[in-house]
């Protein structure tokens, strides 16, 4: 196959999976990538159809489902590390909020109170810093 042909063959889904990838890395892009998998379903049994019956398509068709799944996986890790640090901020200040309450014995008014810095990592993620 030249290049020509695979570009042809593979250009649009590169350029798809990309979109989708840049797009799902962003916050709250699991929702976006959720609405997008609907569609996707329906493809990917088409082509794991088109992969066991059709034997001149099958390597063509397996490579597309193997960057969409790449894909996924991609934008599936972006979104645990990014849901990590967003709970490890929440739990350290939940942390600090308990412990004034402990000391003070009534809960901080402002989260200044408690020493939260204004200035915390912005945890929206690596594409919109």
């Amino acid at each position: 196959m030249s290049l020509l042909q695979r570009m042809k063959a593979y250009g649009p889904t590169g350029v798809a999976c990309l979109a989708l990838g840049l797009l799902g890395a962003q916050q709250n892009g699991g929702l976006f990538v959720g609405i997008a998998v609907m569609p996707l379903l329906a493809w990917f049994l088409w082509c794991l159809l088109v992969i066991s019956r059709n034997p001149d398509r099958r390597a063509q068709t397996a490579i597309k489902l193997c960057l969409w799944l790449a894909c996924f996986g991609v934008i599936a890790g972006v979104q645990t590390v990014r849901w990590q640090n967003a709970r490890h901020l929440a739990e350290s200040v939940a942390a600090k909020i308990e412990a004034y309450r402990v000391q003070n014995g009534q809960y901080p008014l402002r989260l200044s109170d408690v020493a939260v810095d204004s200035n915390a990592p912005d945890i929206r993620g690596i594409f919109l810093r």
